[in-house]
C-alpha cells in the first residue's frame, strides 16, 4: 500500500508474468504497462487482486489499471475493486473471467460488467479511504466469501499476514 506504482512494465519485448499478486492502493497505478513504440511486450495478470479506494491522499483519481497500447495485455481472473481503467476504447486488452466493481474509465476493458465481489470484510474495506493510514490496508482480509462470483479468481496472496506474521 501507498507505492507511487506497484507493477509498472515498460521492457521493449519479451513477457511478464503476474500471477496471485495482491496490489493495495497505490498512489498513482495498480498496474501500469507503458511501453516504447514498436514494443512487443507481453503482459499476463493472472489471478490477481487490485483494490484501490475512490482517491489517492492527496484527493485525485487512480488508477487501477493503466496501459497505453503498445505491446499486448491479457488480464485473466482477477478482481478489481474501484480505481480508473486508463485505457483507450481502442486499445484491445485480452480480458477474460474478471470481477470488477466501483471502476471508472474504460470499465468494457476488463469486464463486461459490475459485479460486487463479495469480499469477506467488506464492511473493513469499504470503511478503508485514501486518506486511511497504510497500516490499515495491510491489516485487512481481501479474500472473498466461498458464495462470491468471484470465488476461485483473485490473489492467492489475500492478507499481508500470509507474508508477514508481524502485521
Amino acid at each position: 500500500p501507498g507505492l507511487a506504482n506497484g507493477l509498472t512494465v515498460r521492457d521493449s519485448g519479451g513477457e511478464v508474468h503476474a500471477a496471485g499478486c495482491l496490489f493495495l492502493n497505490s498512489t498513482q497505478n495498480n498496474i501500469r504497462q507503458d511501453s516504447a513504440s514498436g514494443s512487443t511486450l507481453k503482459l499476463i495478470v493472472r489471478n490477481a487482486t487490485s483494490f484501490m479506494t475512490d482517491t489517492n491522499p492527496s484527493g485525485f483519481a487512480h488508477n487501477c489499471l493503466s496501459y497505453n497500447g503498445i505491446g499486448t495485455t491479457h488480464i485473466l481472473d482477477s478482481i478489481f475493486w474501484s480505481g480508473t481503467v486508463n485505457v483507450t476504447p481502442t486499445t484491445p486488452i485480452r480480458a477474460t473471467g474478471n470481477i470488477q466493481y466501483k471502476t471508472k474509465g474504460n470499465v468494457l476493458a476488463l469486464a463486461p460488467n459490475m459485479v460486487d465481489p463479495q469480499f469477506i470484510d467488506e464492511a473493513g474495506l469499504k470503511a478503508l479511504n485514501g486518506t486511511s493510514p497504510l497500516k490499515s490496508f495491510a491489516s485487512e482480509n481481501y479474500a472473498v466469501q466461498q458464495c462470491s462470483p468471484a470465488y476461485n479468481k483473485g490473489a492467492a496472496v489475500t492478507s499481508i499476514s500470509h507474508l508477514n506474521k508481524n502485521v
